[in-house]
């Protein structure tokens, strides 16, 4: 089975995981470091990494349903929404784990994009963006396009702001494996340092580097930890 036999998914925190009828066309990843400084003729001092995000566009027609054709004239499409609230509900507020209605400290819950081999890092939703494109006589929607971008979701205390004037320890990063990337090469991005991929190996227990697969998150260990 090739990926695009594979159907793309969501793993949501709080219920089932929601199919995609349609995998996507294309994902962008985005990464972004901060620098400041306070002059022009000041060195900019890093500020630690905005949080990563991933970017695509998924398609949803309950009038394609090749595993279950028209038989009769009662045997209607469904409507889209029917698969485009799932996506909704995972931008508004929910009782999940840590929050409480009473407090007014509800969040929505992160999710996993899981595409064959490619699993992404904990995330929530942004953005969604949806346009129905096709409706039937009745004005009920039948297709609908769904940009969707995800940003890296981590607790507080797991991912500290670093003041470079502080004098604080550099806070433990993470790094997303990318197709053809190497332990040592990540070694050499992350901490300036291809030997130190070791030091990343043991950090997250990993036997064999030359196994690890794209879209696998390692954490970054602290430089002299």
């Amino acid at each position: 089975m090739g990926l695009f036999d594979t159907k793309a998914s969501f793993e949501v925190e709080k219920g089932p995981a929601i199919p995609f009828l349609f995998n996507p066309n294309e994902l962008s990843m985005s990464l972004a470091a901060k620098w400041e400084s306070e002059s022009d003729d000041e060195e900019p001092q890093f500020q630690g990494m905005d949080s990563e995000t991933i970017s695509f566009t998924l398609m949803f027609d309950s009038t394609l349903n090749p595993g279950k054709p028209a038989t009769s004239p009662m045997d209607k499409p469904q409507p889209v929404t029917k698969w485009t609230s799932k996506l909704v509900a995972l931008v508004r507020p929910a009782a999940v784990a840590g929050t409480n209605k009473n407090t007014n400290d509800e969040r929505p819950p992160w999710v996993r994009f899981q595409w064959g081999d490619f699993v992404s890092f904990k995330a929530v939703v942004t953005s969604l963006d949806i346009t129905f494109k096709l409706f039937n006589e009745s004005g009920v929607p039948l297709r609908a396009e769904c940009a969707i971008t995800l940003q890296k979701f981590e607790d507080d205390k797991n991912w500290p702001k670093q003041n470079p004037t502080s004098g604080t320890p550099a806070p433990e990063g993470s790094h997303l494996m990318q197709p053809g990337e190497t332990l040592d090469r990540v070694a050499a991005v992350e901490l300036a340092d291809p030997t130190a991929w070791r030091s990343i190996a043991q950090a997250n227990g990993i036997r064999d580097p030359f196994t690890l697969r794209p879209g696998v998150q390692v954490n970054i260990p602290r430089q002299g930890a």
